[in-house]
C-alpha cells in the first residue's frame, strides 16, 4: 500500500517512512503529488508554472474550471508546495509572479549557488551535500537547512556579489563608531534608503546644472542679436556714416 502524505505537517514524518506522495489541500479538493521534489518538473516550475501546476494535476480534478485565473493557479500551487514542506517563508513579501511557496527559491539556489549550498551545509550543519544523491538527503531537508541563512553563510555572501551582507547590528556598530570617532566605519555600505537618497541628491544637482544651462542660453539669445539682426544693424550703421559722409 502507497504511503501518502495526508498534511503540510506529516511530510518530514512520512518522508523517513518512505511516503511517495503528499496531498495537496485546496478548496476542498485533495491533489495527490510526488512527495519527492526529485521528480518533479523543476525546469517548468523555474520557467512555466503554470504548466508545471497542469502536470502535477496529471488530470485530477481540482475545481478550477474554464474561467479560472492565473491567481487560482498560483494559489494551488502554494498548496502543493506546502503538501511537500517547502512553504515560502511568512516575511516574504507577496508579489504576483511568485508560485510554488519556497521552491523557485530553493531550484535559484541550486542551480547557481551550488559550490555555497556544498560549503553551507557543511560548515553550519555538518551535513554532507552528497547525500542528496545517494538519497539520504532530500530537497525538503536541504530547504529547512537553508530557508533562513546565516548572513555569514557563503550563499548570503554570493548573493550579495561577494561582499560581506551587513546585519542591523553591524550598523548600529558602525553608528556607534562614527559618533566616536567623527569618521564612517572603513567598509561600510551604504543603504537601501541611503543609495535612494544619494540618487535623488544626484539627481537634484544634474538637474539644477541643466537648468542653470538653459536659463545661461536664454540669456545668451535675448542679449545677443541673432545672425540676421546683426547683419540689419550693421547695415544701418553703414547706411547712418554715409549720410554723416555726405555731409
Amino acid at each position: 500500500m502507497v504511503k501518502v502524505a495526508a498534511k503540510t505537517s506529516d511530510a518530514a514524518r512520512l518522508e523517513a517512512l518512505g511516503a511517495t506522495e503528499a496531498e495537496a489541500q485546496f478548496r476542498g479538493h485533495t491533489i495527490r503529488v510526488p512527495l519527492n521534489l526529485e521528480v518533479w518538473p523543476l525546469s517548468l516550475v523555474r520557467e512555466r508554472p503554470f504548466d508545471a501546476v497542469d502536470y502535477l494535476l496529471n488530470g485530477q480534478g481540482c475545481g478550477l474550471g474554464d474561467n479560472a485565473t492565473v491567481d487560482d493557479y498560483r494559489e494551488l500551487s502554494d498548496a502543493m508546495a506546502e503538501a511537500v514542506g517547502v512553504l515560502r517563508l511568512p516575511e516574504t513579501p507577496a508579489a504576483p509572479d511568485q508560485w510554488f511557496g519556497g521552491i523557485p527559491t530553493l531550484v535559484n539556489i541550486l542551480d547557481h549557488y551550488e559550490d555555497d549550498l556544498v560549503s553551507d551545509l557543511r560548515r553550519f550543519w555538518g551535513v554532507d551535500y552528497a547525500e542528496r544523491f545517494r538519497g539520504t538527503l532530500s530537497l525538503r531537508q536541504i530547504w529547512t537547512y537553508i530557508r533562513r541563512l546565516d548572513p555569514k553563510s557563503a550563499i548570503v555572501r554570493a548573493q550579495n556579489g561577494g561582499k560581506e551582507f551587513w546585519t542591523e547590528q553591524m550598523f548600529i556598530l558602525a553608528s556607534v563608531y562614527q559618533a566616536l570617532t567623527g569618521e564612517i566605519y572603513p567598509g561600510r555600505p551604504l543603504r537601501q534608503h541611503e543609495i535612494a537618497k544619494a540618487l535623488e541628491a544626484m539627481q537634484a544637482k544634474v538637474d539644477h546644472v541643466a537648468n542653470l544651462k538653459a536659463r545661461e542660453a536664454a540669456y545668451a539669445a535675448k542679449s545677443s542679436p541673432t545672425a540676421p539682426a546683426v547683419s540689419a544693424m550693421e547695415q544701418a550703421i553703414a547706411n547712418r556714416r554715409h549720410e554723416l559722409g555726405k555731409r
